[in-house]
């Protein structure tokens, strides 16, 4: 194999593991063992009596512990069906849940401005104190007075938070079935199995209901807008891309890059519209 990393491989199969005199069986054994790896899983892991189910790694990884276990469970399928055949497969691991990612931010609380002590300052502010002076001057002078202004009524604030997965679709009665679980599988190990498997299977479909609704009202409010609907579709298969904005070291430069692309915009049109040729707005002399 390739990959030089650890491996952790899930599936079923359609013969039974457990079955020595099984042809299928005995190959698929004899090929893990020629490249390194071992099934973890064995005996009974279906209703049937078969072992169809398999957990591999290589021969030398420590990632799992122990040997497997099964547990009924009630697992469902989409439609909040009990599966009548499959056993849940259990086995300890050595990995652990990524940390959450954090992210530093500066903000500033524009709405706790009191509008009229802020336009006191700015009709007391001096936006022209030399009557010579150049226009980068004056829209220097024009930015520093606005700025000092605005820190001193909402002042630049930082914090840090949390990235949290996408979760618009999480409705207030999603979150109380789910809460709802959490004793309903307390009573589960003690006493009542019966509750637990009702209420994964009422909280599953609400589940699938919630996200269903969402997106199908995402697309109505869309309508036939092509653009908002191939972004919505993107950021549903996770195609969304981080905007890198410009630096801000120096506003000045940006604002000169961004007006020499249009000036050189407007000069490429306008030499091609004077020669008659056909051309492209996005030519290389853009």
């Amino acid at each position: 194999m390739g990959i030089s990393d650890d491996i952790i491989l899930t599936g079923d199969l359609n013969f039974h593991l457990e079955d020595k005199f099984d042809c299928d069986a005995r190959k698929f054994t004899e090929t893990l063992s020629d490249r390194g790896l071992v099934q973890h899983v064995f005996g009974a892991f279906r209703v049937t009596g078969h072992t169809l189910d398999v957990i591999i790694t290589r021969e030398d990884s420590s990632i799992v512990i122990g040997i497997p276990s099964i547990e009924e469970l009630h697992l469902c399928n989409d439609e909040g069906v009990p599966s009548l055949d499959h056993i849940a497969v259990h086995c300890s691991q050595t990995v652990y849940k990524p940390p959450e990612k954090r992210e530093s931010m500066e903000f500033c609380k524009l709405e706790e401005i009191v509008i009229d002590d802020f336009n006191t300052d700015i009709n007391c502010s001096n936006f022209m104190p030399n009557q010579t002076a150049t226009l980068d001057e004056l829209v220097s002078t024009y930015d520093s007075v606005l700025s000092s202004i605005i820190e001193k009524h909402a002042p630049i604030q930082s914090k840090t938070i949390t990235l949290l997965p996408n979760t618009e679709w999480h409705s207030s009665e999603l979150c109380t079935a789910e809460t709802e679980r959490v004793p309903a599988e307390r009573k589960m190990r003690k006493m009542n199995k019966q509750l637990y498997k009702e209420q994964c299977i009422k909280t599953h479909k609400l589940l699938l209901k919630c996200k269903t609704d969402y997106y199908s009202d995402k697309i109505l409010e869309i309508g036939c807008d092509q653009k908002k609907l191939f972004n919505l579709t993107n950021k549903l298969m996770g195609n969304t891309k981080t905007v890198v904005l410009p630096s801000r070291e120096c506003d000045k430069d940006i604002s000169n890059r961004f007006g020499d692309f249009f000036l050189n915009k407007i000069e490429t049109i306008m030499r091609y519209l004077s020669s008659g040729d056909n051309f492209s707005i996005n030519g290389n002399d853009a």
